[in-house]
């Protein structure tokens, strides 16, 4: 039992060794400049022109539906 606590320890301290002391501070990689990017152009939407003017859906109806029956009620 003894020899399997002396090996694990043994890996323990192989791997201690590959990785670095934590106190030291890793080197930060240089970082780009900022990049600001540029406003977007105002343009009108594709499916509407701005001289056009959105014309009503014949289909929509602001009355409530009717099913069917006399209109006398």
């Amino acid at each position: 039992m003894s020899e399997g606590g002396m090996g694990s320890s043994h890996v323990f301290r192989g791997m201690e060794a590959a990785m670095q002391d934590p106190r030291q501070p890793e080197p930060i990689p240089p970082q780009p400049p900022p990049w600001d990017p540029e406003p977007p152009i105002g343009e009108p939407e594709p499916d509407r022109l701005p001289d056009e003017a959105p014309t009503p859906n014949p289909d929509e109806n602001p009355e409530p539906p009717q099913y069917g029956g006399s209109p006398d009620g």
